[in-house]
């Protein structure tokens, strides 16, 4: 099983809505690179639209339908006064590296990004290269020939995009990828933590 946490560094304690964007943001850029790069997912079109029925909302904490059991991830968040640990867990390493390096490489677009509006960080996320290779536009390929709705093919490629967008929010500092101890300001994996939520998602 592989893990990584993301250790995410506030300005101030979160509001209920950053806290829960955070980890929907990890699962996004998750199940994007899951879907886009599994051929039979990607084919799917049933998948694709049942994914968009059951909606891309912070709330839902589940994978898409359809989704095979052991090809899920584990989310954990943990929050703190100044910071929040979100944890992801999966048999699947490679999509663990990938997740990491969309990650490392929004870290080093923040400074630019700091300041602007949503739709600003959006225009200049979906500019840099990088991110477009990485998240957006393998999943604007695998849509392209499927027969779905022009509505439901732009709230999927949104959601992708939510992936990194919500990752720039001017209350976060910064974000570092490890594991920490308790004394640290983190938590052992594995250990029990008052505070952390945890979701199997989609799991069942």
């Amino acid at each position: 099983m592989a893990q990584t946490e993301f250790r995410v560094n506030t300005s101030r304690t979160l509001d209920s809505t950053k806290l829960m964007k955070l980890p929907k943001a990890i699962e996004n850029l998750y199940y994007a690179k899951l879907v886009t790069g599994t051929p039979v997912y990607a084919k799917s079109q049933a998948l694709w639209i049942n994914w968009h029925q059951m909606g891309f909302g912070t709330a839902i904490r589940q994978g898409p339908p359809d989704i095979n059991r052991d090809d899920r991830c584990l989310v954990e968040t943990e929050p703190a006064a100044r910071w929040v640990q979100v944890r992801l867990e999966s048999p699947k390493a490679d999509l663990v590296k990938h997740v990491e390096a969309v990650v490392t490489k929004v870290e080093t677009l923040r400074v630019a990004l700091k300041g602007k509006d949503e739709a600003d960080r959006l225009k200049a996320l979906m500019a840099d290269n990088d991110i477009a290779a990485l998240v957006v536009n393998p999943v604007i390929a695998a849509l392209k020939p499927l027969a779905l709705r022009a509505e439901e093919s732009d709230r999927i490629i949104r959601a992708a995009q939510e992936g990194v967008l919500w990752l720039t929010d001017d209350d976060f500092v910064g974000t570092s990828i490890g594991n920490w101890t308790a004394s640290e300001g983190g938590a052992n994996l594995g250990s029990t933590v008052e505070g952390r939520i945890t979701s199997r998602v989609g799991g069942g």
